[in-house]
């Protein structure tokens, strides 16, 4: 990645078209990285199956039967990420439902988007839902958003963890960090308002989608004060958009280690028990 950066800084200026291009193709690539031991334990206690999407192979994770909670990783992750709600969520009954994005995990391709993961949650909705609530990580959040707002996602309970902010926040991360020129990002642009339409930013902006959701979906937001990859305050605004939603402001964990605190599972767990109470009440 030192040498992209090193082409986009030494290129964009002189072709900031064609280097546009390649900014396309790195923003939407995907990398897979090993899975730790401490997940094994999680992939081999799942029944796993595939289904075909978008011609990609996909790959679910199914613990228990009952009422299903679905977990949506983050770019670059996958499924067992999140599985240290598994134990605890069966122990309360629920099922569990994960999967592994197109270039993500076990399924099969090298890019995808937070649209084409919303729409594979939406259909996973439809024909393993209606979900009891949707654990989401990072990307995973704006992602369930999107397929709630925009694919028909029954969305009773939301949890959202890590999530990132706007896309153009994203996006000018994205630049800073690999020293992108201003003439190079501004191509890039034209291309998401060609690819997602006139109206992307507004439209896949996560304090709108919040924004957006159903007065019945209840909504437990959590972030880490110590989360280097996106400040805490992006969480702080993303529940300030969703009426009577929870925020929840941990320390010490960062990005990725909050999947793994027993505090913030069982907070979460708790939250699922109690909405699903409240709709047996409301039955």
């Amino acid at each position: 990645m030192r040498l992209v950066s090193l082409l986009f800084r030494w290129l964009g200026p002189v072709l900031p078209g064609p280097v546009s291009r390649m900014m396309y193709f790195f923003w939407f690539r995907t990398y897979r990285y090993p899975m730790p031991i401490r997940e094994q334990h999680w992939l081999k206690s799942a029944r796993q199956s595939h289904i075909e999407f978008d011609q990609h192979d996909i790959c679910l994770y199914q613990w228990g039967r009952g009422k299903t909670i679905l977990l949506a990783h983050g770019w670059n992750g996958r499924a067992t990420q999140l599985g240290g709600f598994v134990e605890p969520l069966l122990a309360q009954g629920f099922a569990v439902l994960g999967f592994d994005a197109p270039g993500h995990g076990q399924s099969s391709g090298r890019s995808t988007s937070a649209v084409q993961i919303a729409r594979l949650i939406a259909r996973l909705d439809r024909e393993y839902g209606p979900f009891e609530a949707v654990i989401a990580h990072s990307l995973g959040v704006p992602a369930a958003l999107y397929a709630a707002t925009h694919e028909n996602l029954r969305l009773h309970a939301l949890v959202g963890i890590g999530s990132p902010g706007s896309l153009p926040y994203l996006i000018n991360k994205y630049a800073d960090t690999m020293r992108i020129p201003a003439a190079v990002t501004g191509q890039f642009l034209v291309r998401l308002q060609r690819e997602f339409g006139d109206d992307w930013e507004q439209r896949l902006d996560i304090t709108h989608m919040a924004g957006q959701l159903d007065a019945s979906t209840r909504a437990l937001i959590i972030h880490d004060n110590d989360d280097l990859d996106i400040p805490a305050s992006i969480g702080q605004h993303i529940a300030g958009s969703i009426p009577g939603a929870g925020f929840v402001l941990t320390s010490g964990l960062g990005h990725r280690r909050i999947l793994r605190s027993a505090a913030v599972t069982g907070l979460v767990v708790q939250f699922i028990v109690a909405c699903a109470r409240q709709d047996d009440v409301i039955e």
